[in-house]
């Protein structure tokens, strides 16, 4: 088996304090870890609060944000993804629809990407018409940008396989 160099974006960081995101990317790194590949998580600054650089054999880059609801998950991947550029990963994870609009940037540089669909989030209260929006059309960088998507749940792989006529 080749050993790969795997970057991990648009998640809060490890180790988990909340988050069902953050809890399955732990569950991921932990077992690619295993399997004896480098994992690198970009956490958060204000988040991660670890003194060690590393959390079970994952490599932890805290890097900053720009911490309000609308920007903080947008520029934290958008750093993160010039970071991964600069530092040689054969894969690029991003986690969420928000953070799927960057997966493009490694491709360019031949890079392999992989997003991981969550859940909808335009369709979360929380989100203003701009931000849902946004979101929304974040769906499409998602599947059609990265080598590889993911959907968590039937529901979300009904909905693509439904509006984009797309397996994921």
């Amino acid at each position: 088996m080749m050993k790969m160099k795997i970057a991990i974006t648009g998640t809060l960081g490890l180790p988990v304090t909340y988050g069902g995101v953050e809890r399955q990317v732990e569950q991921i790194c932990s077992r690619l870890v295993d399997r004896g590949h480098e994992v690198t998580v970009y956490c958060r600054s204000y988040y991660s609060r670890l003194a060690d650089d590393c959390y079970e054999g994952i490599k932890l880059v805290r890097l900053p944000s720009i911490k309000t609801k609308h920007l903080d998950n947008f520029s934290h991947t958008f750093i993160s993804t010039i970071d991964s550029l600069l530092n040689g990963f054969d894969i690029v994870h991003y986690h969420s629809l928000g953070p799927a609009v960057f997966s493009c940037l490694p491709r360019i540089r031949h890079k392999k990407t992989v997003v991981t669909i969550h859940g909808l989030d335009w369709q979360r209260k929380k989100w203003g018409r701009l931000a849902s929006e946004y979101l929304k059309a974040s769906e499409r960088f998602a599947l059609y940008f990265p080598n590889g998507t993911i959907g968590v749940s039937k529901q979300i792989q009904r909905y693509i396989r439904q509006k984009y006529r797309r397996e994921i």
